[in-house]
């Protein structure tokens, strides 16, 4: 969280002071503010929320049809900005030990694009691993239900809006055990795993050892 920086604290601190309410999107994140004295007032928590008319369950082929993607084939979706914070690195190193069939596909842009290019010229998986750059958002429902995992490796989050998406969608997710993730995935949804490599690819096998070939009306 920035606030734990001194320079960010002298700035926000007046800010809050001077507001007529103070909201954070998760108990996580309100629970930081209080510890770091950033505001003496109580923070209400508004989690992010999810377009239910856009963000359901769908049949897994009718959502590859509609994005030009293999009918067969099983993929894991990781959605974010390509930055060492959302872990996707962490996520490339997984795939060695991960079912031999799995493909990764990256959704977004950054500057960390090249080094996780490399990374998986490096691991020998280049070829199970594709990005596909920065996506409308209006295709994102298409692509969660497209998936058969979703994953986020965060290290830091607020209320990870990718994760609330992909449950909306029924595609299991497995994410990074931290406090945002635990708040914003059930436990039924999904899993959270350690920040280690091996805990990752055993937790990939475990999630699509328990999805369904197909999901309903396919």
């Amino acid at each position: 969280m920035l606030g734990r920086m001194e320079v960010v604290r002298r700035q926000v601190r007046p800010a809050l002071d001077g507001a007529a309410a103070v909201l954070a999107v998760s108990r996580d994140l309100a629970e930081d503010m209080d510890r770091l004295g950033l505001c003496d007032r109580p923070v209400t928590v508004v989690p992010n929320g999810v377009d239910a008319g856009r963000f359901f369950p769908r049949p897994r082929a009718e959502a590859r049809r509609t994005l030009g993607l293999p009918g067969d084939g099983r993929f894991a979706l990781c959605v974010g900005h390509l930055v060492p914070v959302h872990g996707q690195r962490l996520l490339i190193d997984a795939l060695p030990g991960a079912p031999k069939d799995l493909v990764l596909r990256f959704l977004g842009d950054g500057p960390d694009r090249p080094a996780l290019e490399a990374r998986a010229r490096e691991l020998g998986v280049a070829e199970r691993v594709v990005f596909h750059g920065t996506v409308p958002h209006d295709a994102m429902p298409s692509w969660m239900c497209a998936a058969d995992v979703s994953v986020q490796l965060s290290r830091s989050a607020g209320c990870p809006n990718a994760v609330l998406e992909s449950v909306a969608c029924g595609v299991p997710v497995l994410a990074s055990d931290i406090a945002a993730m635990r708040e914003a995935l059930p436990v039924e949804a999904g899993l959270l795993v350690p920040q280690e490599a091996t805990a990752v690819a055993r937790g990939l096998a475990e999630l699509l050892a328990r999805a369904p070939a197909a999901r309903p009306a396919e």
